[in-house]
């Protein structure tokens, strides 16, 4: 009897990926949108507690650097989330879950916000129009009846007359604009380390990919 002559293919492996998974996509985006709301909760109730605490000044960065923190932990957890629900899929591919879970979760505040400010428009509209129907008034009329008298009234109208030529000073337009350049550059740079830390979990949880491996029968010869 000869030898057997053994000849076996040489293994071929492929990802097994659906190549995305919406339902794990969906399910992370939940979970940072989730956990931003709770922490945002806690930072709220946390700034009230030491408001008479912290200056403004301080209270304000605070609320800058704590909003973006919690932005960058929320996406975090959801990439890892989003990860770990995918099964089967390579580095390359929960990366890309992971930005894509960021987007979704970007979206979906977007238009939750896009709702709320025009809910408030709405209302806004409707006491405008009921108030319309209503006989017009002074406020020093109605500062009179409700038993204000005419040199409070007057300290009140020069107040107003001051802070009116201090937003018109080219000065404190220039701070403004400043810090709205300021703000806007702060977004941006959060936006972009958001997505990093969102791709960065869902690189976290990358489980073991699965393959597809090609084997050819074995052959033996008599």
């Amino acid at each position: 009897m000869q030898n057997p002559d053994t000849s076996i293919l040489t293994e071929k492996s492929h990802s097994l990926s659906t190549r995305i998974s919406w339902g794990a996509i969906f399910a992370g985006a939940a979970i940072a949108i989730s956990m931003q709301f709770l922490l945002t909760l806690l930072g709220v109730a946390s700034g009230l507690s030491l408001s008479d605490k912290v200056s403004g000044k301080a209270m304000q960065n605070g609320a800058v650097i704590y909003l973006a923190l919690t932005c960058f932990a929320s996406l975090f957890v959801g990439g890892v989330v989003t990860s770990l629900l995918t099964g089967g899929e390579n580095t390359q591919e929960a990366i890309l879950s992971g930005l894509v879970m960021w987007a979704v979760a970007f979206i979906v505040v977007l238009y939750l916000s896009s709702s709320g400010l025009q809910g408030g428009a709405n209302v806004l509209n409707s006491a405008t129009n009921a108030r319309a129907q209503v006989a017009p008034m002074s406020w020093e009329d109605s500062a009179r009846q409700a038993g204000v008298t005419d040199s409070q009234i007057n300290d009140v109208k020069a107040k107003n007359s001051s802070i009116a030529a201090k937003v018109q000073d080219p000065a404190t337009q220039q701070a403004a604009l400043d810090a709205a350049t300021r703000a806007t550059w702060y977004g941006f740079m959060i936006t972009w380390i958001s997505m990093a830390f969102a791709a960065l979990g869902a690189y976290v949880g990358v489980g073991p990919a699965f393959h597809v491996i090609a084997v050819k029968s074995v052959l033996i010869r008599q």
